[in-house]
Protein backbone atom coordinates (compact mmCIF):
# COMPACT_ATOMS: atom_id res chain seq x y z
CA UNK A 1 0.00 0.00 0.00
CA UNK A 2 1.28 3.70 -0.67
CA UNK A 3 1.84 5.70 2.18
CA UNK A 4 0.62 9.26 1.06
CA UNK A 5 3.09 11.89 1.23
CA UNK A 6 1.59 15.63 2.41
CA UNK A 7 1.70 18.00 -0.15
CA UNK A 8 3.85 20.51 1.84
CA UNK A 9 6.64 17.56 2.59
CA UNK A 10 6.85 16.70 -1.18
CA UNK A 11 7.11 20.45 -2.10
CA UNK A 12 10.06 20.41 -0.03
CA UNK A 13 11.27 17.01 -0.59
CA UNK A 14 10.60 16.83 -4.51
CA UNK A 15 13.91 15.98 -5.41
CA UNK A 16 14.14 13.03 -3.13
CA UNK A 17 10.58 11.97 -4.19
CA UNK A 18 11.57 12.29 -7.86
CA UNK A 19 13.96 10.05 -7.50
CA UNK A 20 12.30 7.33 -5.74
CA UNK A 21 9.65 7.65 -8.96
CA UNK A 22 12.31 7.40 -11.47
CA UNK A 23 15.38 5.87 -10.22
CA UNK A 24 13.59 2.96 -7.61
CA UNK A 25 10.33 2.44 -10.05
CA UNK A 26 8.35 3.17 -6.55
CA UNK A 27 5.17 5.50 -7.38
CA UNK A 28 4.87 7.97 -4.83
CA UNK A 29 1.77 9.12 -3.84
CA UNK A 30 0.98 13.01 -2.53
CA UNK A 31 -2.09 13.74 -0.53
CA UNK A 32 -2.77 17.72 -0.26
CA UNK A 33 -5.65 18.26 2.44
CA UNK A 34 -7.98 15.04 2.64
CA UNK A 35 -9.05 15.13 -0.82
CA UNK A 36 -6.92 15.82 -3.64
CA UNK A 37 -4.53 12.70 -4.47
CA UNK A 38 -1.54 12.29 -7.10
CA UNK A 39 0.78 10.01 -8.48
CA UNK A 40 4.13 10.47 -9.20
CA UNK A 41 5.55 7.34 -11.61
CA UNK A 42 8.38 7.29 -13.64
CA UNK A 43 7.74 7.57 -17.68
CA UNK A 44 9.11 3.64 -17.58
CA UNK A 45 5.99 2.91 -15.22
CA UNK A 46 3.63 4.67 -17.29
CA UNK A 47 4.37 3.96 -20.56
CA UNK A 48 3.91 -0.12 -18.97
CA UNK A 49 0.60 0.49 -17.63
CA UNK A 50 -0.74 2.38 -21.20
CA UNK A 51 0.30 -0.77 -22.77
CA UNK A 52 -2.59 -2.56 -22.52
CA UNK A 53 -4.53 0.13 -24.51
CA UNK A 54 -4.05 -0.26 -28.03
CA UNK A 55 -5.01 1.52 -31.06
CA UNK A 56 -6.43 -0.76 -33.58
CA UNK A 57 -6.95 1.38 -37.18
CA UNK A 58 -8.97 -0.27 -39.71
CA UNK A 59 -7.89 0.77 -43.63
CA UNK A 60 -11.35 0.89 -46.00
CA UNK A 61 -10.72 1.59 -49.64
CA UNK A 62 -13.55 3.76 -50.81
CA UNK A 63 -15.73 3.32 -54.31
CA UNK A 64 -14.65 6.26 -55.40
CA UNK A 65 -10.84 5.44 -55.05
CA UNK A 66 -10.20 7.11 -51.97
CA UNK A 67 -9.07 5.50 -48.48
CA UNK A 68 -10.79 6.16 -44.93
CA UNK A 69 -8.81 5.11 -41.90
CA UNK A 70 -10.99 4.74 -39.09
CA UNK A 71 -9.90 4.44 -35.17
CA UNK A 72 -12.95 3.09 -33.02
CA UNK A 73 -10.94 3.50 -29.78
CA UNK A 74 -11.43 7.69 -30.60
CA UNK A 75 -14.34 7.42 -32.51
CA UNK A 76 -12.37 8.98 -35.38
CA UNK A 77 -11.61 8.64 -38.97
CA UNK A 78 -10.08 10.52 -41.94
CA UNK A 79 -10.68 10.00 -45.77
CA UNK A 80 -7.59 11.09 -48.18
CA UNK A 81 -7.00 10.21 -51.69
CA UNK A 82 -4.41 7.67 -50.60
CA UNK A 83 -3.17 5.84 -47.54
CA UNK A 84 0.13 8.00 -47.44
CA UNK A 85 -2.07 11.05 -47.32
CA UNK A 86 -5.16 9.84 -44.65
CA UNK A 87 -1.95 7.96 -42.49
CA UNK A 88 -0.62 11.84 -42.46
CA UNK A 89 -3.99 13.43 -41.55
CA UNK A 90 -4.83 10.66 -38.83
CA UNK A 91 -1.25 11.35 -37.21
CA UNK A 92 -2.04 15.33 -37.41
CA UNK A 93 -5.99 15.01 -36.38
CA UNK A 94 -5.18 12.63 -32.92
CA UNK A 95 -2.07 15.23 -32.22
CA UNK A 96 -4.06 18.21 -32.55
CA UNK A 97 -7.57 16.02 -30.72
CA UNK A 98 -4.68 14.90 -27.75
CA UNK A 99 -3.27 18.41 -27.45
CA UNK A 100 -7.29 19.61 -26.83
CA UNK A 101 -8.47 16.69 -24.84
CA UNK A 102 -5.41 17.75 -22.09
CA UNK A 103 -6.13 21.34 -22.50
CA UNK A 104 -9.83 21.16 -21.72
CA UNK A 105 -9.40 17.54 -19.76
CA UNK A 106 -12.49 18.69 -17.01
CA UNK A 107 -14.43 18.85 -20.33
CA UNK A 108 -13.49 15.87 -21.77
CA UNK A 109 -13.26 13.75 -18.80
CA UNK A 110 -16.75 14.54 -17.61
CA UNK A 111 -18.46 13.31 -21.00
CA UNK A 112 -19.02 9.63 -20.70
CA UNK A 113 -18.20 9.35 -24.32
CA UNK A 114 -14.96 10.68 -24.23
CA UNK A 115 -13.62 9.56 -20.64
CA UNK A 116 -12.38 6.58 -22.47
CA UNK A 117 -10.51 8.50 -24.86
CA UNK A 118 -8.14 9.25 -22.01
CA UNK A 119 -5.32 6.49 -21.99
CA UNK A 120 -5.10 7.16 -25.68
CA UNK A 121 -4.93 10.55 -25.68
CA UNK A 122 -2.08 10.47 -22.82
CA UNK A 123 -0.07 7.48 -25.37
CA UNK A 124 -0.68 10.29 -27.87
CA UNK A 125 0.96 13.26 -25.72
CA UNK A 126 3.63 10.87 -24.62
CA UNK A 127 4.81 10.24 -28.45
CA UNK A 128 8.18 11.76 -29.20
CA UNK A 129 7.17 12.46 -32.46
CA UNK A 130 4.51 11.89 -35.52
CA UNK A 131 6.48 8.33 -36.56
CA UNK A 132 6.10 6.66 -33.17
CA UNK A 133 2.42 7.67 -33.24
CA UNK A 134 2.07 6.62 -37.01
CA UNK A 135 4.09 3.37 -36.59
CA UNK A 136 4.38 2.92 -32.84
CA UNK A 137 0.85 3.81 -32.03
CA UNK A 138 -1.02 2.94 -34.83
CA UNK A 139 0.59 0.36 -37.05
CA UNK A 140 0.58 2.28 -40.11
Amino acid sequence: MLVPTRFSEARSRFSQLFDEAVEELRPVLVRRGARQEAVLVSREDLDALLQTFTMRPQVLHEDDGSVTITVDELDWAVNAASVEEAASALVADLRQYAEDYLERAPLFLRASNRRSHFPHVLKIALARDEEEIRHGLLGL
